[in-house]
């Protein structure tokens, strides 16, 4: 996970989803979600801090009090329940900062490979916490401060560092034209970005390595693959049938492809071939075999033909 401004509000969207989600699942049962369990016994002024933030969560997207993320500071919701998350005012501390960079190289299937380029970056954000008094406001930090507590462990996954602290702020008519305060909490994030080169390489393999085998101690002789195959018959009568088998030398698994008179007989991938004897006339048969010892170059031999008389 990438570390920018825009990556942050999409983290604090999909948890507070997830809030709305565990509170519609819990509807009939409402002690047994989260926001209930954390929150519920904290009443303030006549408010209790668990009715008003379920209250917010769960409202419809035409209502402007529905709890709401902003990128940057947003005046136009400075008065309504919002978390807006901002660069931070402190010189050399704000958005991403690159502390490292590095160089390796991916291999991928085949005989492909990627050079790649990381990038350690440092983020530092605030989310501003805004709401319509200063209750809301308090209400809405401890929210968000639990919430980032309870999703540490997920957050910790994703990110090489995550760390967090909040403060208060007073009132800055330049930026919130009202008198209310508003609370800011500090995100330092770290992570690491891998970025694949735009140049593919490709692995030159002349001697392939499998298992326990290491092809250049083998000798030349055990080096090799053939086959031959045999038939039961050379000649026969039309309507009889002759069966042709495939002897292979170091063919491991091996997939046999049949041809007669040059065409692949279908379907038919095994050691032997049964050709029953509809025509008259005669015919060619071979077959060519794959092995499955890949570290064997080649693996892919022709057998010899045999031609059959049908009479």
């Amino acid at each position: 996970m990438e570390i920018s401004i825009v990556k942050l509000k999409l983290v604090l969207d999909s948890l507070i989803e997830w809030v709305r989600q565990d509170l519609v699942e819990n509807e009939l049962t409402p002690e047994n979600s989260w926001l209930w369990e954390n929150f519920h016994q904290t009443t303030i002024d006549d408010t209790n801090f668990y009715e008003q933030l379920s209250s917010l969560i769960v409202l419809g997207d035409e209502d402007k009090r529905k709890l709401a993320t902003r990128l940057m500071f947003d005046r136009d919701r400075a008065p309504l329940p919002t978390f807006h998350v901002h660069y931070p005012s402190e010189e050399g501390k704000s958005g991403d900062n690159a502390i490292g960079t590095g160089y390796t190289t991916l291999p991928t299937e085949g005989l492909d490979s990627y050079n790649t380029f990381s990038r350690s970056y440092v983020g530092q954000y605030e989310i501003i916490v805004t709401g319509g008094n200063s209750l809301e406001v308090v209400m809405l930090y401890e929210f968000m401060g639990g919430l980032l507590m309870a999703a540490a462990d997920t957050l910790a996954y994703h990110f090489d560092k995550f760390e967090f602290s909040g403060k208060q702020l007073m009132p800055n008519q330049d930026m919130i034209p009202y008198l209310v305060y508003y609370r800011s909490i500090v995100i330092g994030l770290q992570h690491k970005k891998i970025v694949t080169s735009i140049i593919k390489t490709k692995r030159a393999h002349d001697i392939a390595f499998h298992g326990e085998f290491y092809v250049d101690k083998m000798p030349p002789e055990e080096k090799g693959i053939s086959v031959t195959i045999t038939a039961s018959a050379e000649t026969i009568l039309v309507a009889e049938t002759v069966v042709f088998t495939a002897i292979p030398v170091r063919g491991g698994e091996a997939i046999y492809n049949w041809y007669v008179n040059g065409d692949v007989y279908p379907d038919q991938n095994s050691d032997t071939l049964s050709l029953q004897g509809v025509w008259a006339g005669s015919c060619v048969v071979k077959c060519i075999m794959q092995s499955s010892l890949h570290y064997l170059v080649p693996n892919i031999v022709e057998s010899n033909s045999i031609t059959i008389l049908v009479t």
